[in-house]
């Protein structure tokens, strides 16, 4: 894909969830399916988790109510899915651009 395309999809993308972050988020509130065969390649006990691409914080809500003390890093690059995430788990969030 040119570099120009690319660029402009990321663009419409986070326009996207800068405006409909809340609204899609809650559509996005049940763990997904494969969520639970993730837990089997976790090393037991597990003390830390990174979420890249975090969004508004399921995954990470899902592994609070099945780990019994962790470290969560949420890491996106929509402050508004970092600010949803953050109100609904604790945990550490970071804003950043994975492309």
């Amino acid at each position: 894909m040119r570099s120009e395309i690319a660029e402009r999809l990321l663009e419409i993308n986070k326009k996207f969830y800068s405006e409909f972050a809340e609204a899609f988020a809650q559509t996005r509130r049940s763990p997904q399916p494969g969520f639970a065969q993730v837990l089997d390649y976790l090393p037991q006990p597990c003390h830390r988790v990174a979420d890249i691409g975090c969004g508004n914080g399921r995954f990470g809500t899902f592994l609070s109510l099945s780990l019994p003390d962790f470290s969560y890093t949420g890491v996106d690059f929509s402050a508004p899915f970092l600010e949803i995430a953050g109100a609904a788990l604790g945990g550490r969030f970071i804003s950043r651009e994975i492309s």
